[in-house]
């Protein structure tokens, strides 16, 4: 188990930006605040081959879910 990025404290979250680790809700806003991160992971950042894990596929899955859909009109 990784440590607080803040506390140093056993962490339990991971930011979805930067991956840095945090215990709890007030660490989570410190690391915010300290950092300027937003927490909201870029939906379009490029990652090599050698980067791809279950998580991240299975993040791209659920963000590709979530884009509208638009259907094809009938007689084109």
């Amino acid at each position: 188990m990784e440590a607080c990025s803040v506390c140093s404290q056993p962490s339990k979250y991971r930011c979805p930006a930067c991956n840095k680790c945090s215990c709890s809700l007030p660490c989570v806003r410190q690391h915010k605040e300290d950092s300027g991160c937003t927490g909201h992971r870029a939906s379009i950042a490029y990652r090599p081959k050698s980067q791809l894990q279950g998580e991240t596929l299975e993040s791209d899955h659920w963000f590709l879910q979530s884009a509208p859909k638009f259907e094809q009109p009938v007689g084109v």
